[in-house]
């Protein structure tokens, strides 16, 4: 099965391949074209979510989630890790189906149907492992046994790692 779509209805290729064109001609590294080029690939991808005023209060939330994520990396926190995990996979969902928060209670939830809608009629080994993704960290966030969270730790040795793979 392919994950890429054959449309390109926002442009996407056309730009990719003329910046293609202007690197190939430069004196780079390939390393440096690849990581230009994938740069590139992001930075128009952020562009055009940003540009939509429901996909930017998202993309915020993509940028604060991997903040948060680096941060529960860094000071051993699986938990809130897998919390900031589960909200980035909850936002690139509502990308996907364009959802909009509508100031209604749960209006943007995303919940089991959507993933099933979406491993339907999206890459279904993307929306697979997303949704894998999805089901672990709520294991850690609703304190599953499988998570290994150490539930009878001190505050003091929270402060050390909250699993016992930290």
């Amino acid at each position: 099965m392919t994950m890429l779509n054959i449309n390109d209805p926002h442009g996407f290729r056309v730009e990719l391949e003329k910046l293609k064109i202007l690197v190939s001609e430069t004196d780079l590294t390939l390393y440096e074209k690849s990581l230009l080029t994938n740069c590139f690939k992001q930075i128009i991808f952020y562009n055009h979510i940003s540009s939509v005023e429901s996909f930017s209060f998202y993309l915020q939330g993509i940028i604060y989630d991997s903040l948060n994520s680096i941060i529960s990396i860094i000071k051993k926190i699986e938990r809130y890790y897998q919390l900031n995990i589960r909200s980035l996979v909850e936002h690139i969902a509502r990308i996907s189906l364009n959802k909009k928060h509508t100031g209604e209670q749960f209006s943007d939830f995303v919940r089991h149907r959507d993933f099933t809608y979406l491993k339907k009629n999206h890459s279904n080994e993307i929306w697979n492992f997303l949704h894998q993704t999805y089901s672990k960290a709520c294991l850690y966030i609703h304190s599953s046994p499988s998570a290994k969270l150490n539930v009878n730790y001190t505050f003091s040795q929270l402060m050390v790692g909250d699993t016992q793979s930290t």
